[in-house]
C-alpha cells in the first residue's frame, strides 16, 4: 500500500501558532501603551519644571509671581524666560496656574493611575519628581499633580 504524505500544516498546528502570535501581540500592545503613558507623563513633569523655573526667574526680576489667572496669560507673562510654544500637554489636556499672593500652584493631569479594590494611587504609586502632591480629580476622572511655589 502506498503511503500518502501531506505537504501542509494541520488545522490544530495553525490554531496553536495563531494563538501564540495573538498572545504575544497583546502583551506587546499593553507594554507599548504603558510606555506611551509614562512618556507623556514625563513630558508633563518636564513642562511643569520648566514653568516653575521661569516663574522663579520672573519673581526674582519683578518681586512677585505673575498675577494672571489663565494659562494663556501666564505664558504671555513668562515668555521672556521660557519658550512657551514648547509647553503644551501631549494630549491637549489643560495645565492650570493659580497665583496665591506669595506662592502659586501649577497643575497637570497624569495618565499613569493605578486602581485596585479600595485603593486608587495616582500616579501609579509615586509622585513624579518636582511635584508636591497628586490626587484623583473626580470631575475629570484624571490624576492631577500639583507643583507649589517656593
Amino acid at each position: 500500500m502506498k503511503q500518502h504524505r501531506s505537504l501542509g500544516f494541520t488545522m490544530v498546528e495553525l490554531l496553536v501558532v495563531s494563538t501564540i502570535i495573538i498572545i504575544l501581540s497583546a502583551v506587546g500592545l499593553v507594554s507599548f501603551t504603558a510606555a506611551g503613558k509614562k512618556g507623556r507623563d514625563g513630558k508633563r513633569a518636564t513642562d511643569m519644571q520648566a514653568v516653575r523655573s521661569a516663574l522663579e526667574m520672573y519673581r526674582s526680576q519683578n518681586g512677585a509671581y505673575p498675577s494672571s489667572t489663565t494659562w494663556t496669560g501666564l505664558m504671555t507673562d513668562i515668555s521672556s524666560y521660557l519658550n512657551t510654544a514648547s509647553v503644551n500637554d501631549p494630549k491637549g489636556w489643560a495645565y492650570t496656574y493659580t497665583p496665591s499672593g506669595s506662592t502659586y500652584t501649577l497643575k497637570s493631569a497624569m495618565e499613569t493611575v493605578t486602581t485596585s479594590p479600595n485603593v486608587t494611587t495616582c500616579p501609579a504609586g509615586r509622585i513624579p519628581q518636582g511635584y508636591s502632591s497628586c490626587a484623583i480629580d473626580s470631575s475629570i476622572t484624571q490624576c492631577r499633580c500639583t507643583v507649589t511655589g517656593l
